[in-house]
């Protein structure tokens, strides 16, 4: 481990190995916030099908109760005029 900081400690003098290292903490850090957009989309357009999903059961459950009411009106119409 003692080995392992002295040769990052070297690498961090060597003037020519500066730039490298400050490019890969630069991909590093890219990475990790590349990942979090990437799982904030997933996220937010999970939650956009969620909303989608009842939203298409609830229009099926008003037009499946208003079709029924009106067969209802429409029976009681023809009863009504003996039809």
């Amino acid at each position: 481990m003692v080995m392992m900081l002295h040769s990052v400690k070297r690498l961090l003098r060597n003037r020519k190995a500066g730039p490298l290292i400050e490019e890969g903490m630069l991909l590093g850090i890219s990475i990790v916030t590349l990942t979090v957009i990437i799982s904030v989309i997933y996220g937010l357009l999970g939650s956009v099908g969620d909303a989608m999903t009842k939203m298409e059961s609830s229009f099926g459950d008003f037009w499946g109760t208003a079709l029924s009411k009106m067969h209802e009106v429409a029976n009681n119409l023809r009863q009504a005029l003996h039809v």
